[in-house]
């Protein structure tokens, strides 16, 4: 990559709409994983106006020749000073996991009974994804997210195969869930930031 093909790193709001600037990052990494949330880190000077607007759920998104290629949500924020012989001065450490975190935070729930599990039969494994995250949003959660899939065709209109019977723990991650369903086979996902929406999606012949 050339000197002058730079990444560069916009700083929304946590509405995802509010673009609040551009991040001066000194150092930036960027992890992606299929089928992971994957994670980031960027160090910033602390005197800057951007860093005095940074707060944690916020998001920041890796433009790389004009087109996004994922982020990560501000968890972490670390104030440092360094010496003069590592670029001397106050620096700023911000860290987190990228979108598919979402899906870590929300869990399959009991479904208003005692039972220690959720049993689901003859469906296909996006029918019960799309369940649980219909079930999610109803308790509060995943308000930033949306799918491209059905229970009947994945995000590409191919046609689901499957017929799952599926015992589910209470209390398992969505994440986890969708983690189970790839290494199955069958199921790969992604997610991407579309306005003030995550939009998950989902191919039945893999990524």
């Amino acid at each position: 990559m050339a000197t002058t093909d730079l990444t560069e790193w916009r700083l929304r709001d946590t509405n995802l709409t509010t673009l609040l600037g551009i991040v001066p990052a000194a150092q930036s990494h960027l992890y992606l994983e299929i089928n992971e949330p994957g994670s980031g880190e960027l160090r910033l000077p602390l005197d800057t106006v951007t860093a005095g607007q940074i707060t944690s759920g916020m998001f920041t998104e890796c433009y790389y020749r004009g087109s996004s290629h994922g982020g990560f949500f501000v968890e972490n924020i670390k104030e440092t000073k360094a010496d003069a012989g590592e670029y001397g001065g106050r620096w700023m450490s911000i860290s987190g996991r990228g979108p598919l975190a979402l899906l870590d935070d929300c869990m399959v729930w009991d479904n208003g009974t005692t039972e220690t599990t959720r049993e689901f039969t003859g469906v296909t494994k996006a029918s019960i994804l799309i369940t649980l995250i219909i079930e999610a949003k109803a308790r509060g959660g995943l308000a930033n997210l949306t799918y491209d899939f059905s229970a009947s065709v994945d995000t590409a209109s191919v046609s689901w195969t499957d017929s799952e019977h599926y015992k589910l723990p209470v209390g398992t991650s969505l994440l986890d869930v969708a983690r189970q369903f790839a290494k199955t086979g069958g199921f790969d996902f992604e997610i991407n930031l579309s306005g003030a929406n995550f939009v998950l999606s989902a191919y039945a012949a893999g990524l």
